[in-house]
């Protein structure tokens, strides 16, 4: 029964993409969702490699690393944040501050990326713009020892 009904699907499906409309409409949506996950898939463990060469203070790596994660999947709000991350390293504030801006426009509530700008905004002499980032960390992150940092940075600055 269950081989009649299997074959009664496979004979329908080839008599429906025996079209080629059809057919490259099909294998289109297939292909592209699978492309799509592989690349993002990629891009997650491109970026998993800069994380290690961060880790190791390999900062010119790891940018190579987070800039082809970026290329793979330019909505890895992650890599961005990462990618800042490194060009704070660097000394390069301004870069990381539109990293970090990237990251938070395609994730509206990333703590950690809101956090990482208040520095950079604070390393570029901004004040108002690290305590509302800072602010913004107070309300969104789950992290106690994020928000405890947040705090005492508000309180900083503010002096």
């Amino acid at each position: 029964m269950i081989e009649a009904l299997l074959l009664v699907v496979v004979v329908g499906l080839v008599v429906y993409l025996w079209d080629e409309k059809r057919r490259e409409r099909v294998l289109g949506v297939v292909g592209g969702s699978v492309t799509g996950w592989l690349r993002g898939y990629r891009a997650r463990n491109v970026t998993m490699t800069g994380d290690q060469h961060c880790r190791n203070q390999e900062y010119r790596e790891a940018l190579e690393r987070y800039s082809r994660a970026i290329e793979l999947d330019p909505k890895l709000a992650v890599a961005y944040n990462n990618r800042g991350f490194v060009h704070w390293n660097l000394n390069n504030y301004e870069q990381a501050v539109v990293d970090y801006s990237r990251a938070i426009e395609l994730k509206p509530k990333y703590a950690m990326a809101y956090n990482n700008r208040a520095f950079a905004y604070k390393a570029l002499g901004n004040k108002e713009a690290a305590i509302a980032d800072f602010e913004k960390v107070l309300k969104w992150a789950g992290d106690k020892r994020l928000t405890d940092q947040a705090q005492e940075q508000i309180t900083e600055l503010k002096e």
